[in-house]
């Protein structure tokens, strides 16, 4: 019995939680790309644009919205061994490839960091989206 009450009070805890999150969803985002950029300001990718600053106008400003083939060649220089903070703060754990369809595939990329209040926004896996075929 005392079983079943722990299980609903975490039930009852877990939806106090996301309720929060979800009537706060801006400010949770404004903080979560506030520790996210001051951990990966200093990238080499960022710096190209930021020159090591975590400020979020500026990355607003100077960062330019990006597609898979513009972070291709951090990926790849990452899968043939160097360290995953020229692209990321964070260790990457591990690169997976799928096929989209036979002419197009992408490596994708996965991360244990992406947490805010103890609660996995993303559980364990980050993914950079690719088009489906070139």
């Amino acid at each position: 019995m005392a079983s079943n009450q722990m299980e609903t009070k975490e039930h009852e805890d877990g939806w106090q939680k996301l309720e929060e999150l979800t009537m706060n969803a801006h400010q949770v985002q404004e903080k979560l790309f506030e520790k996210i950029l001051k951990r990966s300001a200093g990238t080499e990718y960022l710096r190209g644009f930021l020159n090591g600053q975590a400020d979020k106008n500026v990355f607003r400003e100077k960062v330019p919205i990006g597609t898979y083939e513009d972070i291709k060649p951090y990926i790849d220089r990452i899968v043939n061994g160097e360290p995953s903070d020229i692209l990321l703060a964070d260790p990457i754990l591990e690169f997976m490839q799928r096929k989209y369809c036979a002419t197009s595939s992408r490596h994708f990329q996965s991360s244990d960091r992406f947490k805010t209040n103890g609660l996995d926004l993303v559980p364990g896996i980050i993914t950079f989206s690719a088009s489906l075929c070139s």
